[in-house]
Order: C-alpha cells, then structure tokens, then sequence
C-alpha cells in the first residue's frame, strides 16, 4: 500500500514519543490543528490524511476499513514511527482499531472518538449517507455538504457551541470534502 499524505510534527525532538492522529469521515488532519499546539512540546505527531480525504484525496480507491488500516500502518512505517499513542475519531477510530487488532505492538495507548464499528450496522449513519449522497445527486455537492453539517448529529456540539469547538475551521474542512 502506498503511504497516504502525512505530516510529521517533530519539535519534541528524536527522543519523544509519538502520538498519531487520524481524522473522521468528511475530515482531514487539520481537525487536530488546535492540538498540534498543546502537544507538540512534548510528543513528536504524524498526522494522517486518509485515501480520499484532504492530501490523499487522489488515491485510487475502493476504500475500506482494512485499506485505511493499511493506509496507517504505511504512513507510520514511512514516517518511520515504530510505535504511538493513537488518536482516531470515528472513521479514523474504526480504522485504528482494526490495525491495533492486528498490529498491537504498533500502539502504546488508543483513543477512540465515535468510533464506527467495522462490519455493524450502524441505521442513523446509513440513513444520513443515503440522505447525503440523494442531495448530491439531485442537487449537487454544495446541497449534500450542508445537510451533511446540519444535520449530522456528529456536528451537533460543534453548531451548539461554535466557539469553543471551531465551528467555523470544521465547517471549511468539510466544505473542502
């Protein structure tokens, strides 16, 4: 498998620890932008843009859970990171998951947002991307992209709260989908 993009943060110097953070569906790395900075003193990041998604958006697919779990594991092992502490969130945590099952020396620590599980039947996420991918059909991408934010309930404490969750930093990643 070919590495997907990635971008390695390593001001904490060769010695540190690495934390790898893999993002949502819909989402790319810069979901963890506001963590770079809180982390980056103390754990070197590799940030990973899964196939289909932002810098690797031009990866051929099919896509799935085992090819995004390969897609991580190429990604560390180009970056050269041995082992990490994973962060994931839901198209990301399922991901992880899945290669931290087949890989356990590859992960320190796990933490898993939202995540979707490999092979269940999820009906409300379904039913959303039926809905989303109805109105890009019938009304275009910027149509699907706006129910997708709206009403997804995975954006719901982001339109809540749009401050303290950058809302706005979301909502332009998702625009860039």
């Amino acid at each position: 498998m070919t590495a997907p993009d990635f971008t390695a943060v390593t001001h904490a110097g060769p010695d540190s620890q690495w934390i790898t953070m893999v993002h949502g569906i819909s989402q790319d790395m810069r979901v963890f932008s506001a963590q770079i900075d809180a982390f980056k003193a103390d754990y070197r990041l590799l940030l990973i843009d899964l196939p289909g998604h932002g810098g690797s958006a031009a990866l051929p697919g099919p896509y799935g859970m085992i090819e995004f779990a390969a897609a991580i594991e190429a990604a560390m092992a180009e970056a050269g990171v041995e082992g990490a502490h994973y962060w994931g969130t839901h198209l990301g945590a399922a991901s992880g998951l899945l290669l931290a099952c087949r890989k356990p020396d590859l992960f320190h620590s796990l933490v898993l947002e939202g995540p979707v599980f490999p092979g269940r039947a999820m009906p409300s996420v379904s039913a959303m991307l039926d809905r989303v991918a109805r109105a890009a059909r019938n009304e275009g991408l910027d149509a699907a992209r706006a129910i997708w934010w709206a009403r997804g309930g995975w954006f719901a404490i982001m339109r809540d709260r749009p401050d303290e969750c950058r809302a706005a930093e979301h909502r332009a990643i998702v625009d860039d989908f």
